[in-house]
Order: C-alpha cells, then structure tokens, then sequence
C-alpha cells in the first residue's frame, strides 16, 4: 500500500541546488519488512536425507521493503512504514534500506519479537517451496500505522516532532540509495 505524499526538507548535496534544499518524496510504502534467504538447490532431498545448497542469498525482502527498495532504485524518494523485531536482524534489514536510500524512521522495533524470515528454496528445474516463519509481532497494525500519522501536505518522512500547535509533524530522515532487491535471476 503507498501512500502519496508532497516535499521533504533534506540537507544531503543531492537537493542542495533544489529550492529550500528539497526534494521530491512521492509515497510512503506500508507493508511487510522479513529477512529473505533464498537457497537454490539441485533438487529437494528425500525425505529423511540431505542435499548440498548450491546457492545461498540473504536479503532485504518483505512486499513493502521490496516496493519501496524499488521506487529507491527509480530515484524516488520513498519512506517505509512497517516492523521488524528488536533483534539483530531487524537491525541488520533497517541499515541495509537505508543504505537502499529508503527513510525508515516510521518502521516499528517491536520488542521482545524475532523479525520475519521467509524461506525460498528454488530447483534447478524451476519449480520453489515458500516457508515463512511470520511471527504475529511484525505484522503491521492499525496502531502502527496510526502512530506514524500521515505527514503535512508538502512534506514526507514519518518521524513524528511537535508543531507550536501541539500536534505531532513529520521531520526529515535522507538516506542515500544503491542497491538491487529482489529474487535471484539464477
């Protein structure tokens, strides 16, 4: 799900020829954020048997991560909204999308809760198995999205600070960008 937004203030050397040193942000992608390992094999083994892993890939992945590392790549600024766990790899996803160019201050640290891992395992002759161990704790929820609350027209980011009104606002989180997403195209 995107959701379209206005201008984000950024002090990078990008924008610094734009108008008040902004840029275009055109959405904020909310959505699923896991951790990918994709295993390329020969074949499955038989039950009660082993095989060698002739590939091994471990990657950024989720729908919305992939959506957003993706509008990253076209040049567009893009904010991610989602959750991973308080763990080690939700670290590891959150540093490698903002290397991606992706602002991921709305993304939630769910305590307690091991981010999402989704299991691809490819055969030689194309066909996959899809495992995914989806703890209920990085599912995306309505409060999730409501604490992040929709940024001011003309502005995107989703870190919330007061406004002299009292009512929270959104304040810039650039990132640079450069990766490439996606399944393997072994």
């Amino acid at each position: 799900m995107a959701f379209p937004v206005g201008r984000q203030p950024v002090s990078d050397p990008v924008a610094a020829g734009q108008p008040g040193g902004m840029r275009r942000c055109d959405v904020v992608v909310a959505g699923q954020v896991n951790r990918d390992l994709v295993l390329r094999v020969d074949e499955l083994p038989a039950p009660g048997t082993g095989g060698p892993v002739r590939q091994r890939k471990e990657m950024l992945g989720g729908k919305g991560a992939n959506q957003a590392v993706a509008r990253a790549q076209l040049g567009a600024p893009v904010a991610l909204l989602g959750v991973v766990g308080d763990d080690d790899v939700g670290s590891a996803l959150l540093t490698q999308a903002r290397a991606d160019g992706i602002d991921v201050s709305a993304v939630v640290r769910r305590e307690r809760t091991p981010t999402a891992l989704i299991v691809d395992v490819l055969e030689a002759g194309g066909r996959w198995r899809y495992l995914e161990d989806i703890p209920a704790g990085t599912l995306l929820a309505e409060a999730d999205v409501a604490a992040a609350a929709p940024p001011p027209a003309g502005w995107c980011s989703t870190a919330r600070r007061p406004t002299t009104s009292g009512a929270p606002t959104s304040s810039p989180r650039p990132t640079p960008s450069g990766w490439t997403p996606g399944r393997p195209s072994w």
